[in-house]
């Protein structure tokens, strides 16, 4: 019986976020290119209004409070670019998942592959959580306070607390915030899963040549047979097509 382990598990919830982010290319996107084009722009935006009120106001003490997310904010608009830019390698990557020689080929490495998917959900879930109740209170607390506050201090060039723009441009930086953090965590833990995989592929190719008298089904010690001969050496060749597979 053929050992099969769905690999694109392990990428299943961050394939989703990235999608929910306008970060996944479709060869017919119509509607979906004008999300994309939404989502960028209002990064773009907000990271160009946190510049120039960084700018402007240098020399004020409380200007500390709004530049450390700074380089957040810029790291996520250049990584979601070239996210998409270099997308067709990344398709390439993920379809490259269901290729034979990624497969198992016994139960110890059906455990190794159900293993890296059960990690790779616990790191997307501890990063999602976390970020979550980061910008819940980061969006919230401002509500707390007296007067009319937004959620980060940007450089607005009109008086926002007039009524209904103020509300209005509460929720547009409620929305900023919300694509900054979890693109971050989309990109971020994409990254972080694919090496827990690559690494998952490593030991499993580790078990092939520990045991590749038992894949090439040899049950003696003694001096091989040319039938036996030739099973090792295809499994031995299998082993290097995974390994080169690995590499790319």
């Amino acid at each position: 019986m053929m050992l099969q382990v769905n690999l694109l598990e392990a990428f299943k919830q961050n394939i989703i976020l990235l999608k929910s982010m306008g970060l996944w290319c479709y060869k017919n996107e119509r509607f979906y290119k004008f999300f994309k084009y939404y989502v960028q722009s209002s990064l773009v935006f907000d990271s160009s209004s946190l510049i120039i009120y960084v700018a402007l106001n240098i020399g004020i003490k409380n200007v500390t409070d709004t530049i450390y997310s700074l380089p957040g904010s810029l790291e996520v608009v250049l990584q979601s670019v070239l996210f998409r830019k270099n997308f067709h390698l990344i398709k390439k990557s993920l379809d490259n998942l269901n290729q034979p020689q990624f497969q198992p080929k016994n139960e110890a490495q059906v455990k190794i592959l159900k293993d890296s998917i059960i990690l790779s959900r616990k790191v997307f879930y501890s990063f999602f959580g976390l970020v979550f109740v980061m910008i819940t209170m980061w969006m919230v607390l401002p509500l707390t306070k007296k007067g009319k506050f937004l959620p980060t201090k940007y450089w607005i060039p009109f008086d926002y607390r007039l009524p209904v723009v103020y509300e209005l441009l509460y929720v547009f930086e409620c929305c900023c915030i919300i694509f900054h953090a979890f693109s971050n965590v989309a990109l971020d833990t994409f990254f972080s899963i694919a090496m827990v995989q690559i690494g998952a592929q490593c030991d499993v190719l580790c078990d092939s040549i520990r045991n590749v008298r038992e894949l090439a089904k040899i049950n003696t010690d003694g001096e091989l047979k040319q039938e036996e001969y030739n099973r090792m050496e295809k499994v031995l060749i299998g082993c290097v097509h995974h390994y080169n597979s690995i590499s790319e």
